[in-house]
């Protein structure tokens, strides 16, 4: 059993996940039922674009991993810090 393997730590960390999506979906079943109460009493239904949440578009396309040049740099300036100190 996981439980008797992890510290209290672990456990507490566990737990607060588990509390947090507990609220989340009891959030979203409220959410979910008002809406659906109040959709139901209206005469006209508005389209579905006013009901979605505005988002920022991404840019299309994979993002551009940088070179080995660009990471063998980096990485030497992060080995060179450990022979300063």
């Amino acid at each position: 059993m996981l439980f008797w393997r992890l510290t209290p730590r672990e456990v507490e960390t566990v737990l607060a996940g588990v509390n947090s999506r507990v609220l989340r979906e009891h959030e979203l079943a409220a959410w979910t039922a008002w809406h659906t109460a109040a959709l139901g009493r209206l005469k006209k239904m508005p389209r579905l674009a006013e009901l979605m949440p505005k988002r920022e578009r991404k840019p299309s396309g994979p993002a551009k991993a940088p070179d080995w040049e660009t990471k063998f740099a980096a990485f030497s300036a992060w080995a060179a810090s450990f022979k300063k100190g």
